[in-house]
């Protein structure tokens, strides 16, 4: 006959705390649901991995090691949420770029590799649409960052004369000569001294910087000159005008025709202004 123990009448006694979450010795090598576990080997999930109710499938599943495609738009919530990008080829510190949406800005920054110091706040995007930067802005693929100033290297070809005549510039005598450039806007500043002028001179004429094309907008702006025939002259100076009139040049005329003749001056002419251009 069948020996029950307990008999089947008694109460069954509770089961001992061993083996189970809580207790001092868990089963090793088990997978336990309500606690996290480490796995050592690589798993392998036969049917569909699921969180919740829901299945996820097997398309439908990012990986961390391969390349993803998502077919809708992704979603990154949270207090100050960011997106990091860090390139371990580089030296220390020099690694991350992080993205973050925090107090209503939008933030392209980097940082340092223990995540814990922001180093370059490198663009701030604002709700309201302002964009501030925190150093130099680049356009048009040109080399020097907009609104900076160039000299001008010193060059005999940059200096000639209209009407007939020479304008003879020697190094000496381009004290500075600059530009610079937003958009296709143009300034310019030259302070030209001690220059000689030979025959009949009706235009002084300086080219544009290398790489530049003036539109040819023909509006006189005021310059000085030492020039005895300049216009109200008083106290040695006077005034003369200068206009952009060439893509390759701008003129600097005793009149707004430039028709008026320079006088012959040996070492002695001057030339001081600036002006604007708009670039072609």
């Amino acid at each position: 006959m069948p020996i029950y123990n307990p008999p089947p009448t008694a109460v069954p006694t509770a089961h001992h705390t061993t083996h189970e979450v809580g207790g001092a010795d868990l089963i090793a090598n088990n997978a336990w649901t309500n606690q996290q576990n480490t796995f050592t080997v690589d798993q392998k999930i036969s049917g569909n991995l699921a969180l919740g109710d829901a299945a996820l499938g097997t398309t439908n599943v990012a990986r961390t090691d391969l390349a993803n495609t998502f077919a809708s738009g992704q979603f990154f919530s949270g207090s100050n949420p960011n997106v990091t990008w860090r390139d371990t080829s580089q030296a220390a510190d020099l690694k991350i770029f992080d993205i973050v949406n925090t107090s209503q800005t939008f933030v392209i920054r980097t940082v340092n590799d223990a995540f814990n110091a922001e180093l370059v706040r490198v663009l701030t995007l604002t709700r309201g649409g302002d964009a501030q930067v925190s150093r130099d802005l680049y356009e048009k693929g040109r080399t020097t960052p907009m609104g900076h100033w160039v000299a001008v290297p010193y060059s005999a070809g940059n200096f000639t004369a209209g009407g007939g005549g020479t304008w003879t510039v020697d190094a000496g005598d381009q004290i500075y000569y600059g530009y610079s450039v937003v958009g296709k806007t143009m300034w310019v500043q030259f302070q030209i001294a001690f220059t000689t002028t030979t025959g009949v001179v009706t235009s002084l004429r300086i080219a544009t910087p290398s790489g530049f094309t003036l539109a040819g907008l023909n509006v006189p702006q005021t310059i000085y000159t030492n020039a005895g025939n300049a216009v109200g002259i008083s106290g040695g100076w006077g005034t003369a005008i200068v206009k952009g009139d060439s893509a390759a040049y701008f003129s600097l005329g005793l009149d707004i025709n430039t028709t008026v003749q320079w006088p012959v001056m040996t070492n002695s002419l001057y030339v001081y202004g600036s002006a604007t251009f708009p670039l072609a």
